[in-house]
């Protein structure tokens, strides 16, 4: 539901996660949309994934790919699709930190409920 830590992609390129503001322009899958408001929550519970060490969401965090939700397997490993491309079986963990982290939380003008992150489509307000 949140993301904690990557870069997401916009119209203009990736941009690192706490430089993303109210009125940029970024994907949803395919298509540009604005982000209307942003959510910071505090987190000490994180998913990270061994190919993409930069992208940390919450534990619960829902991750799209082309098949549908990623698949995680016993909680240490995953199938990870980045979007249109092959699949990509990945080690991911559940950690956590001895202090709090912020997490985001972004609301789509078109509506979507995904956003790209670090090549991959993240739940981002479901």
């Amino acid at each position: 539901m949140m993301i904690i830590s990557g870069q997401i992609l916009t119209i203009d390129g990736p941009k690192n996660l706490k430089d993303v503001t109210k009125l940029d322009w970024v994907l949803s899958g395919t298509i540009p949309t604005r982000i209307i408001d942003i959510q910071k929550t505090t987190v000490k519970t994180y998913k990270t994934f061994s190919t993409v060490p930069t992208l940390w969401v919450g534990k619960d965090t829902k991750m799209k790919t082309i098949h549908g939700l990623m698949n995680m397997k016993n909680k240490d490993e995953a199938d990870l699709t980045r979007p249109y491309t092959t699949d990509i079986h990945v080690a991911a963990s559940i950690k956590k930190s001895d202090e709090e982290l912020i997490g985001y939380i972004f609301k789509l003008a078109n509506g979507s409920h995904t956003i790209v992150v670090e090549n991959c489509e993240v739940e981002c307000d479901a």
